[in-house]
């Protein structure tokens, strides 16, 4: 089990950082391709620019998470090999460094003492520590959605904004009235696209956090219970 823990130890953020990196190579051959370069040229309403944005930011904090799940395994793993998980042992971090062992040193003291309610709260909070914060990134996810939607909703009022500034359709104004058309098109494909791509390629990363998230508290418990005995 000391083996499995050590493999997985640095997982969460070498996985997230390649995914950040292929992603960050998909966008730079995109942009080199001209494709990514034309959806920000032709979004009048820079919405494109927003979800880009937006992603980048995304992206960092979903490294960053990776980041601190891995380490969490990495104090988790040093605990297990330096001496055991003992009430008498749970000293090596300072307090509010390692959740593990913040939880573990309270796990003994209510449990020596009887308050068990108490322990679940511990668990709650646990669970929390390790994945409240991928919260903020599953809003961002939705965000992208909305302001996708944004700009389909957009991009269609210009188009009928094109056509309602018309008293009357002479044939001198049919190419003005397309390019204008095709503008509101562009707008409100681009955005489209451009905000499912973002929130799908995220919603990847994200859900991949919580379940390392979630097997790191599996491997807490587990451990709790394997010391009580």
């Amino acid at each position: 089990m000391s083996d499995q823990t050590n493999h997985l130890s640095h997982q969460s953020f070498l996985l997230a950082l390649l995914l950040t990196l292929l992603i960050a190579f998909a966008s730079y051959v995109a942009f080199e391709l001209g494709i990514l370069s034309q959806i920000i040229v032709d979004d009048s309403t820079y919405i494109s620019m927003v979800i880009l944005t937006l992603f980048v930011l995304t992206l960092c904090h979903c490294v960053w998470r990776g980041w601190v799940i891995s380490r969490q395994s990495d104090m988790l793993f040093s605990l297990r090999v330096s001496a055991g998980v003992s009430n008498s042992t749970l000293r090596q971090f300072p307090r509010g460094v390692s959740y593990a062992q913040d939880y573990l040193v309270s796990s003994f003291e209510h449990t020596s003492s009887g308050k068990v309610s108490k322990a679940d709260v511990d668990s709650e909070v646990l669970a929390e520590k390790l994945r409240g914060p991928n919260q903020i990134g599953w809003f961002c996810v939705g965000l992208m959605i909305k302001f996708g939607l944004l700009g389909t909703v957009i991009g269609f009022a210009i188009m009928l904004s094109s056509v309602n500034s018309l008293e009357a359709l002479e044939v001198s104004d049919i190419k003005n009235l397309m390019q204008q058309m095709t503008q509101g098109m562009r707008v409100a494909m681009n955005t489209t696209i451009l905000g499912l791509i973002s929130s799908m390629l995220l919603g990847l990363q994200y859900l991949i956090l919580d379940r390392f998230a979630d097997g790191l508290i599996v491997e807490i418990l587990e451990e709790q219970a394997v010391a009580k005995r």
